[in-house]
């Protein structure tokens, strides 16, 4: 009922189908959000298009940081995919702090919202938090904090110096793509354990993640290059693709594929002993039957549409197409 509730006074909001910058503040009178006031910053390209699904990418700004400010760090990323920003405000905290925890699921009610006076593409939702909230972009992704539908998570100088946060309590390392961006010079890379104790508990888990380590950067979305270190975290999330992925979140997905440049094709393996790959071409024609453990790579011979089959000794199949 809360979240019917607050769906319905975001729903109320007078933002549809507008595009540029703006906000929009709001009171939530549930027992839960007493009286809790919480602005909500967004930015739409002049390129929107209702008849076209787009990119969503939700935004946590670090604490003490402006959602209106944050949000505007990440409009040249929004123009250049042409994708949507909303950013929540987190009361300059962390978001995972406030009120038990609770202020997570205004995480849902933010995409719900734009969902409904929006064209979303529901397969291409990210989160990404600067400061304290990359650290709980983090959580909120890999605990399954929600139940928004995130396709991968980007934490921009996460503050990883949190007694909450334990990386190998995470639920499903495996399944949303991970895009950390760090600068040597931030803080919490040089004089704090706990990012490289992240960066250890990821490869153990052989998780499906890439780290971008920005020379000379402290803890900033200040500089020159901030717009190309995004850009790249989006680039290698959007060719990430995890395959048949379980309900139970104890359970990793047996699958994740990757492409990589044009013509060039990685396939993971996350269940115990061999997996079987096979490539088709759209007649049906046999281009690649290999076994293989743990990943493998396949170089196409042109770009083009292609079916991958993948399966295991465990009994599980499945097949993608995949367009190069």
């Amino acid at each position: 009922m809360m979240r019917l509730c607050l769906f319905l006074l975001l729903s109320s909001m007078a933002f549809a189908q507008s595009t540029g910058s703006f906000h929009q503040d709001h009171t939530f009178n549930t027992s839960d959000f007493n009286n809790l006031n919480r602005r909500f910053s967004f930015y739409v390209p002049a390129t929107y298009q209702a008849s076209q699904n787009h990119t969503l990418i939700l935004a946590l700004p670090g604490c003490g940081v402006a959602p209106n400010d944050f949000r505007d760090d990440l409009r040249n990323i929004a123009d250049s995919l042409d994708a949507i920003v909303a950013c929540l405000d987190a009361g300059g905290n962390a978001i995972t702090d406030e009120y038990g925890g609770r202020e997570v699921k205004l995480l849902e009610y933010l995409y719900d919202s734009v969902q409904a006076h929006y064209s979303i593409d529901s397969n291409a939702v990210y989160l990404t938090g600067f400061s304290c909230n990359g650290r709980e972009a983090m959580r909120v992704v890999l605990e399954e904090l929600t139940t928004v539908p995130f396709a991968g998570v980007i934490p921009y100088s996460g503050a990883f110096n949190h007694p909450n946060f334990n990386p190998p309590s995470f639920a499903r390392s495996q399944v949303s793509p991970v895009c950390l961006c760090m600068g040597t010079r931030d803080y919490f890379y040089t004089q704090l354990p706990y990012y490289h104790d992240l960066i250890d508990s990821l490869q153990a888990r052989q998780a499906q993640f890439h780290e971008i380590l920005m020379p000379n950067v402290g803890h900033t979305t200040v500089h020159p290059r901030f717009d190309e270190y995004m850009l790249d975290c989006f680039e290698y999330l959007s060719n990430t693709t995890t395959i048949g992925l379980r309900e139970d979140s104890g359970q990793e997905a047996p699958f994740q594929y990757r492409r990589q440049g044009e013509k060039e094709v990685w396939v993971y393996s996350n269940s115990p002993g061999k997996a079987r790959a096979k490539i088709l071409s759209l007649d049906g024609k046999m281009l690649f039957d290999v076994l293989f453990q743990d990943e493998q790579s396949f170089s196409l011979p042109q770009k083009g549409i292609y079916f991958l089959q993948l399966s295991n000794t465990q009994g599980q199949q499945y097949e993608v197409k995949l367009a190069l």
